[in-house]
């Protein structure tokens, strides 16, 4: 009789340990799932950021090119504007 009140405290506190161990190692899992879920969206995210990246460089190498052209067909009627008005060229200096 004298050790019963030590050995029900012993299976009392093994009890809690063990119920606690029990919730403890379930909310782990869970945000371990929840990290992994995290991470899958992550990298969905990357690989639509890259792809979007990827048309608007495409895209916008078109537009540039475009650009580009109507500059030179600009500069071409300015130097024909230019030359209809009798404007000489600057000598060139260097």
């Amino acid at each position: 009789m004298k050790y019963l009140p030590t050995l029900i405290n012993a299976l009392v506190v093994a009890a809690m340990g063990a119920l606690v161990t029990f919730i403890t190692r379930t909310q782990i899992q869970d945000v371990r799932r929840e990290i992994g879920g995290v991470r899958t969206e992550v990298r969905e995210t990357r690989r639509e950021l890259r792809s979007e990246i990827s048309a608007v460089r495409s895209e916008l190498k078109t537009e540039i090119g475009a650009v580009r052209s109507e500059m030179a067909v600009m500069r071409s009627d300015l130097t024909q504007v230019a030359l209809a008005v009798g404007v000489r060229p600057r000598p060139q200096t260097g």
